[in-house]
């Protein structure tokens, strides 16, 4: 008895070193990188692939920009609660009017109609769309045999622990991935389950989201250093601070045409300025970079997030890490 006691001890404690070994491999392995690229980028287009909003546009003969944007309302920003205040939460570095005039343009179009200057609800002729549309992308679902059922099961499985362990976490701004968990279809617990996984990408997506878009507030939140906590760099600022990390060279013109950030000219060079005049960027001609005390900072706000990134991975067991990797890098390879 004794024996066998001190065997299941050690296999107990062998679990245990196994699943707080994942948090580091998966950083090592960039399994966060790994993940976007294979749902996002390989498996996303294949269950809601270009197609499926043609054939929007052809049933309800809407123009396909007005679809395009109902559909990155409901499936990317707010789900079925169209808010410019909640999308800005999420895209802080978002243009407010730009956002307003994609609302307005739903709504001239019959698919939405304005509660307030700021929300929108769906009419009958855009839940119709909406309906119709995940209809086809289920239909898709049940049709795509890219993986075994098991290896389906494998990700559903890692991802559903993930959005908890994630959705958890109190230290920092983190309210998209709730959001989007409280903003489940109905019949969620139905959908077919590769479906279900591009639903828990989403919502890992949004936790990630604000993990990138709000790591200066979080780091500067837990800093003692009272001249950090003066900066009080702008959102647009911060995603610059990004954008020239680890010494990259960023040209303006791609501030001033970004077609998600939509903030124009006068937008992108007020906060080009900004970092400016608080000695963390430098201009030269049309490119922007990082000064040295922006690299200095930036590394360790980088840092910072980097670390705090896959923590959460501990939740995972080495076994069920290996077998969600395999079946991404199936994925990342086809």
């Amino acid at each position: 008895m004794k024996m066998i006691r001190i065997l299941i001890l050690i296999s107990i404690t062998g679990c245990a070193n196994e699943s707080s070994n994942v948090p580091e491999l998966a950083n090592a392995d960039d399994a966060w990188i790994k993940t976007y690229e294979a749902l996002s980028l390989k498996l996303y287009p294949q269950i809601s692939p270009p197609e499926l909003l043609d054939s929007v546009v052809l049933k309800f003969d809407v123009d396909k920009s007005v679809v395009r944007h109902l559909i990155r309302f409901t499936t990317n920003y707010t789900r079925n609660e169209f808010s410019v205040e909640k999308v800005l939460y999420r895209y802080p570095h978002y243009s407010d009017s730009a956002l307003k005039n994609d609302l307005k343009l739903l709504q001239s179009s019959g698919l939405a109609t304005n509660v307030n200057s700021e929300e929108y609800k769906l009419t009958e002729l855009g839940e119709s769309a909406l309906d119709y549309f995940y209809q086809l992308r289920k239909d898709k679902a049940q049709q795509f045999n890219g993986l075994s059922e098991d290896q389906v099961n494998s990700v559903l499985e890692v991802l559903e622990k993930l959005v908890k362990a994630a959705s958890e976490l109190t230290d920092f701004k983190n309210e998209s991935i709730q959001y989007r968990i409280d903003s489940r279809p109905e019949d969620f617990n139905r959908l077919p389950n590769v479906l279900k996984i591009l639903h828990l990408r989403g919502e890992y997506t949004a936790f990630n989201n604000d993990k990138s878009h709000y790591k200066y507030d979080n780091y500067i939140a837990r800093s003692d250093n009272q001249t950090l906590k003066s900066l009080n760099l702008s959102a647009l600022a911060k995603e610059l601070m990004s954008a020239t990390r680890e010494g990259r060279i960023y040209p303006v013109e791609r501030c001033y045409n970004q077609s998600n950030w939509r903030v124009g000219k006068s937008g992108c060079d007020v906060a080009i300025d900004e970092l400016i005049t608080k000695g963390l960027l430098v201009r030269q001609d049309s490119v922007i970079s990082q000064s040295s005390e922006g690299a200095e900072l930036s590394a360790k706000v980088w840092e910072s997030a980097d670390e705090r990134l896959y923590a959460h991975w501990d939740v995972l067991n080495t076994d069920e890490y290996r077998a969600y990797l395999e079946v991404l890098n199936i994925l990342n390879n086809n």
